[in-house]
């Protein structure tokens, strides 16, 4: 029985390791991932199930941990998927710039501003042709601006963004505008309570302090 049970393990190894090369998969050995320092990423055929496989580990991993040191370990393990595209595929014109959009939402959506900031001036730079790339790459901009505090610069990165794609026939570009015009509408008035003098304390006959509200 035993022996039975061990050809059938071997038998249902083999044929995982024929559907992953099937699927255009290529595997590496995992020590040297570990030895090297890497987070072992497979390798697909082409940059679209690359990318593929980078977006569903990024859905894997969707939640943060409150932990720190979990939470950029998550970080890097999600990274890793984005960047062997990019590795792969550096002439890609579809999934390599998406990717990189996506490696600078991750960074925003992990708390560092200043690098998403960093990725977007990368991006528009590079990929300024492509309308989808370019307008959320901008709306992104805008966001790690805001992020960063730098409210009235966030606010003009919206209305480019705006100024640019409002007359776009693209649902996609057109769906940013949208967004990023609300966005522009919501700084206003936190603009405005900025600028606003805070409301003088009135004394009352007692020597104490009246509330202004």
């Amino acid at each position: 029985m035993n022996r039975v049970l061990r050809k059938l393990w071997r038998l249902a190894a083999l044929g995982a390791f024929a559907a992953a090369c099937l699927a255009g998969c290529r595997f590496l050995p995992f020590h040297k991932a570990e030895e090297s320092g890497r987070i072992w990423v497979p390798e697909y055929a082409t940059a679209r199930e690359q990318y593929q496989f980078a977006f569903q580990k990024q859905q894997e991993e969707f939640i943060p941990p409150t932990d720190s040191a979990r939470k950029e370990e998550r970080l890097r393990r999600i990274l890793a998927g984005y960047e062997k595209v990019i590795e792969r595929f550096p002439d890609d014109r579809v999934y390599t710039p998406l990717s990189k959009m996506q490696i600078g939402e991750l960074y925003l959506g992990y708390g560092q501003p200043k690098v998403a900031l960093q990725k977007a001036e990368e991006i528009l730079a590079a990929y300024g042709d492509i309308e989808f790339i370019d307008a959320k790459t901008r709306f992104d901009r805008g966001r790690a601006l805001e992020a960063l505090g730098r409210r009235v610069e966030a606010q003009q990165a919206y209305k480019d963004c705006m100024d640019r794609y409002q007359d776009s026939k693209d649902k996609k570009s057109q769906e940013i505008v949208r967004w990023s015009r609300q966005m522009y509408d919501r700084i206003i008035p936190l603009e405005e309570k900025a600028r606003k003098p805070a409301p003088e304390e009135k004394k009352d006959e007692g020597g104490g302090t009246v509330s202004p509200f």
